[in-house]
């Protein structure tokens, strides 16, 4: 396949769907200002330099979410939900520049970019995972994922980034939704008034376990309801619901856990293996 019709098909599943709501997002904190790109086209005439940058940001988007990780262990909770808020920002604000300019620069380095700025906000927690452990990372958190979604039988073919799982600990019910969609504040409001489906012992044991697994980042309001986001950091579908519905999504008195499931990052690995 040629080089830059494989970047471009990249480009186009990573944006399609997040453009259409981008215009009537509204930042519920102040954001950063997104570091400085060169708007200069990258040269992917070749399929060394091609494979090589999208290796590159793969192991970058896995490393946001690893920053995320290290700043809710060693800064606090507070923190780390501004850490989330500012890569979303620079997700959707590249996103955005893309798709004015459809300069592919900025479709391709966005992951980088917010790694640079957690790691000159947040010093301590800069680093950058080999690839083997960056493919380590990602098989564990899909694997993670794909154990969830048979626990709680969400359908493969449904399995996507932003997907929502909801629960009540006191009612033993939950309820799933996937997308970028006010769907997930309506649910959430459901299983908080006593709806949806009765979870298995086994279900509702397993559901209690997900704030121990080593790919969720727990934040806790004390509730007995707790929505459980299946999040990438470079998912551009997973900042416009951060920043259209996380304001609304973030004032219920629910606590909130973010698990790491790994999608959009998946592409640029995909991506590179056929560019060589």
């Amino acid at each position: 396949m040629n080089n830059k019709l494989v970047i471009a098909i990249i480009a186009v599943v990573l944006v399609a769907a997040a453009i259409v709501l981008v215009t009537t997002i509204k930042p519920k904190t102040k954001s950063p200002t997104p570091p400085t790109i060169t708007t200069q086209p990258i040269n992917t005439t070749t399929q060394v330099n091609a494979s090589q940058i999208l290796l590159t940001e793969f192991r970058y988007g896995v490393s946001d979410w690893l920053q995320w990780t290290c700043i809710y262990n060693n800064y606090s909770a507070t923190d780390a939900l501004s850490a989330i808020n500012e890569s979303y920002v620079i997700n959707l604000y590249y996103n955005v520049k893309y798709e004015n300019t459809r300069n592919i620069t900025y479709e391709l380095l966005y992951p980088g970019l917010i790694h640079e700025y957690l790691a000159n906000k947040y010093p301590s927690c800069n680093s950058m995972p080999s690839l083997n452990k960056s493919l380590s990372i990602v098989s564990g958190a899909l694997s993670y994922i794909n154990e969830t979604a048979s626990m709680m039988g969400i359908p493969s073919n449904q399995l996507g980034t932003p997907l929502f799982l909801i629960f009540n600990n006191a009612t033993g019910k939950f309820a799933y939704v996937i997308g970028a969609t006010p769907n997930a504040l309506n649910a959430t409001l459901e299983v908080i008034h006593g709806g949806g489906t009765k979870a298995s012992d086994s279900q509702l044991a397993f559901l209690r376990s997900i704030v121990k697994s080593r790919y969720s980042l727990f934040f806790s309001k004390g509730s007995n309801t707790t929505v459980v986001e299946m999040l990438d950091p470079v998912c551009p579908f997973c900042a416009v619901f951060y920043y259209q519905y996380g304001g609304k999504m973030g004032s219920l008195p629910v606590n909130l856990l973010f698990l790491y499931f790994p999608t959009h990052v998946m592409d640029y690995y995909y991506g590179a293996l056929q560019s060589r």
